[in-house]
């Protein structure tokens, strides 16, 4: 017999589920809106560099500047999100309200003004990726991470609805990584073709934010009156910033997920940022980015399949382990043959399969450390907890993307020319192999020292552990 409708449904540590199918997809929405966002803020540096001429130092101080002022916009974002107070939630207003300057933040990012003098050009670019990253993406990623702490307790509905984003994510991702070269090419190659595909990804996720908002839904307020006292909820609303970032810094186990989900959105930032270079000067022709995407598509599908599974078998730190064997081997072999562009394709597919989980277990981490706010504390600072996922996103990718050009800069690239020196290559074989090797060390590290508190996390949970402040 099928469940019924209003049937109670629990998960294998007996914590109540309460997603359906559905809410899945309306979720995933505003993940795939977020995504096209990162997609294109990986393409930038290409897009500076090679269609407008750009040094790629100024590129790079342009990046690092943005990105120090983003670091700054999300703890207050999440705070806004803790405080407020609306009848149709405290995050999916956010979606609604974004979806217009999303749309036009990604247009300004490609309009950028040519023939004018050094430092006009430099003060655009930073304010179009201030604008795009601290403001728009901000607000939208923010309220996005806290919805899955809204939706459910479950660890293992939460991982499953870190699975199903990164389905989105994966999916847009792929769309434009295969696309953006082709199609600008197509286009005609020049910095106005890039304009009009900045035009129709912007119209596309602006669309997909009003779906977000249409579909999804957070906890209803009675619910969470009768899972918090009154007074408790007035508590956490009075907290003061300053305090509430002094609870955050003395849970450990946020730290460990903070640093975790952050040097993962670096080697991501990287990995969106260098791709193109890489086929370029390396491979010898950047439109194999598409095949290499392509290929990778294969491995991201049985991802999407194996995901859940692998995290119920392994657990969270368990899938970063899985993943973490695959990343490794793949950085061994494309050191040793770096030109070998079907051998790397293909292993980048394998890890693609494990990486899905990988992804999803990091976002889960932060988001059960809600938890242990409230067992330490007596309050859950959901939203400034779950802000350095939007803040790792953002940042890590930043600082990825600055550490592409940084490389090429040191090593002597020349903005716009045919054939560059010999030493680009090395630059290239350091940002691409070596630094995401040290990248994928120092996640495993920190996702260790997480792994104490997922063995206690359902216990907390259930009850079965007291709060601390008892």
């Amino acid at each position: 017999m099928g469940r019924k409708k209003n049937e109670v449904r629990v998960d294998r540590n007996g914590v109540k589920k309460s997603m359906r199918f559905m809410d899945y997809i309306g979720d995933g929405c505003g993940q795939g809106g977020l995504n096209l966002i990162m997609s294109l803020s990986g393409q930038v540096s290409y897009f500076y560099t090679e269609k407008v001429g750009v040094a790629a130092a100024t590129v790079s101080l342009v990046l690092i500047i943005a990105k120090i002022i983003d670091a700054f916009t999300d703890l207050p974002m999440g705070r806004i999100i803790d405080k407020s107070r609306n009848p149709k939630g405290k995050c999916r207003p956010w979606f609604l309200r974004m979806a217009l300057p999303f749309l036009i933040s990604i247009v300004l990012l490609f309009t950028v003004p040519k023939g004018v003098h050094a430092t006009v050009q430099l003060i655009y670019l930073l304010l179009t990726n201030i604008l795009l990253t601290a403001l728009v993406y901000t607000a939208i990623s923010v309220p996005y991470s806290v919805l899955p702490v809204l939706r459910t307790k479950s660890s293992e509905e939460r991982s499953m609805i870190q699975v199903s984003r990164s389905i989105f994510s994966y999916l847009f991702g792929a769309v434009i990584s295969l696309s953006v070269i082709p199609v600008t090419n197509m286009l005609g190659g020049t910095q106005l073709a890039w304009i009009k595909y900045g035009a129709v990804v912007g119209i596309a996720g602006a669309l997909m934010l009003l779906l977000c908002y249409k579909t999804s839904k957070e906890t209803p307020a009675e619910e969470a009156e009768t899972e918090m006292a009154a007074e408790t909820a007035q508590l956490e609303e009075d907290v003061p910033f300053v305090k509430g970032i002094g609870m955050l810094v003395k849970n450990k186990y946020w730290i460990f997920a903070m640093i975790t989900s952050l040097v993962y959105q670096v080697g991501f930032g990287i990995s969106g940022a260098s791709g193109t270079y890489y086929a370029k000067y390396i491979y010898g022709n950047d439109n194999l980015v598409a095949i290499g995407g392509a290929i990778g598509m294969v491995g991201m599908l049985l991802g999407f399949v194996m995901a859940g599974p692998i995290i119920k078998k392994f657990g969270l730190v368990g899938s970063i382990r899985v993943l973490t064997v695959f990343d490794v081997t793949k950085m061994v072999v494309m050191a040793l043959f770096p030109r070998a562009f079907w051998v790397n394709s293909i292993l980048a597919s394998v890890g693609s399969i494990f990486s899905i989980s990988g992804i999803a277990a990091c976002n889960v981490m932060v988001n059960n450390c809600v938890e242990y706010n409230e067992y330490l504390y007596g309050v859950k600072l959901a939203g400034m907890t779950n802000s350095v996922v939007g803040f790792s996103g953002k940042v890590g990718s930043g600082i990825g993307a600055a550490l592409v050009t940084f490389c090429l800069s040191v090593s002597g690239y020349i903005a716009g020319a045919a054939i560059q020196p010999e030493s680009v290559t090395y630059g290239i074989y350091v940002f691409a192999i070596y630094i995401p090797l040290a990248i994928v060390i120092i996640k495993f590290i920190f996702s260790e020292l997480y792994r104490p508190y997922e063995k206690i996390y359902s216990d907390i949970v259930t009850g079965k552990l007291k709060k601390a402040n008892k």
